[in-house]
């Protein structure tokens, strides 16, 4: 998988070349699963995980012909399932755009931060499903992230003391989808 930052740092771009067809994957699907680590801020990384199978039946999600990108002939957006990604498709390359940091959240149910989403793509091989999970890492256990409003904190603790190394601000805090839809269409 190929990773790029796109528009002054806004998105963190994942591209799985789909070219050569699908292959057998460890868990018994067919399709492609790529996974690349990407250098970030205050010693973190954010390792991006993109699989690319066919759908499961009764998968929930009909196909869609997608909608053109105008600034890309012949590539197409598909919508993902949480408003949080946008997938495109062109020549049998997928692209997961993230947009970085406002994805980053909390997992539910999990002390990781990180956002993921799908959507349902369609390929010159068929119909797929399209699954990308963007995961903030630091391989120090003091090392945590904080979610403060619109400002994502970088925190440290020692000794039982915290300390916020770095922040970010004006991110799009949690779920305020009106302000990631303006902030998408400034794009």
């Amino acid at each position: 998988m190929e990773t790029r930052w796109q528009k002054q740092r806004k998105y963190l771009v994942g591209s799985v070349d789909c070219s050569d067809g699908p292959t057998k994957l460890k868990g018994g699907g067919v399709g492609w699963y790529e996974v690349a680590v990407q250098e970030w801020l205050c010693d973190w990384k954010l390792r991006l995980c993109i699989s690319i199978t066919h759908p499961k039946p009764g998968y929930p999600y009909p196909p869609s012909a997608g909608k053109l990108v105008p600034s890309r002939p012949g590539a197409r957006c598909f919508s993902s399932d949480n408003d949080w990604l946008d997938v495109i498709v062109e020549n049998e390359i997928v692209e997961v755009w993230f947009p970085v940091p406002d994805c980053i959240q909390p997992f539910q149910k999990s002390p990781s931060f990180g956002c993921s989403g799908g959507a349902t793509i369609a390929l010159g091989t068929g119909i797929y499903h399209c699954q990308a999970r963007l995961i903030a890492q630091n391989s120090d256990h003091k090392a945590t992230l904080r979610r403060a409003g619109r400002t994502l904190e970088f925190i440290r603790t020692d000794l039982g003391r915290t300390t916020v190394v770095g922040a970010i601000e004006n991110c799009i805090p949690p779920f305020d989808w009106e302000a990631l839809v303006h902030r998408l269409q400034q794009g």
